[in-house]
């Protein structure tokens, strides 16, 4: 948790104690992210930490859900099925910066410790379901462990910035592809050469965008 949010809780609630919370250490942060990412098709350890960011992003399905200046994530919860869980695994949106939560103190105090210029990920310590609640409010959902959400459905895949310095061997097997973006990723050349002869099918750009 950021210093600042603990700060301007304290000062626009002075008389009630900043709610509990652990911050996750960057070990503890991987063997997460690992767990994620194998349940959306992803076993190759280049995943780690970027698999709750480009490729979930792109694997999630979004919810026909507009919700109002008063977000309620426990009704979001009710409303999509998933169990109400006690503790959630709060992902905010920058690699690392994971924390645990009571349900109950997040989705009270939402606003006042998310600020809706970033992007959100709410899981629960069953891994079986990941919440995106993108900067616009929009509400995306993945079913871990389905086949319909995985890293093989996907048509198109943006890893921008993800820094990775191999191709993860799951992408070569991703025949549904039609479009890969590899900006800012030191791959070598050979890798990129082998993964266009795999996928003749995919347009593979470095920063463009789908024909």
């Amino acid at each position: 948790m950021v210093d600042y949010k603990i700060k301007d809780f304290n000062e626009e609630y002075p008389n009630i104690p900043f709610p509990w919370y652990v911050e996750l250490s960057k070990h503890e942060c991987d063997e997460i992210y690992s767990i994620l990412a194998k349940g959306m098709g992803m076993h190759s350890e280049e995943w780690i930490p970027y698999a709750l960011h480009r490729p979930m992003e792109d694997i999630c399905r979004y919810l026909n859900i507009n919700p109002d200046n008063d977000l309620n994530v426990i009704n979001l919860l009710n409303d999509i099925n998933i169990p109400l869980p006690e503790d959630i695994y709060i992902q905010w949106d920058l690699v690392y910066e994971l924390d645990i939560m009571k349900l109950n103190d997040f989705s009270n105090y939402l606003y006042d410790l998310w600020y809706p210029s970033v992007n959100i990920y709410i899981f629960d310590k069953t891994f079986t379901w990941i919440l995106f609640i993108t900067h616009f409010e929009n509400i995306g959902l993945i079913r871990l462990n389905k086949e319909n959400n995985s890293i093989y459905s996907l048509e198109r895949l943006d890893l921008n910035k993800c820094e990775l310095r191999h191709i993860p061997s799951e992408i070569y097997e991703m025949k549904k592809l039609k479009w890969i973006n590899l900006r800012w990723n030191p791959i070598p050349k050979e890798e990129i050469k082998s993964l266009i002869k795999a996928l003749p099918d995919c347009e593979v750009t470095f920063g463009g965008k789908p024909r």
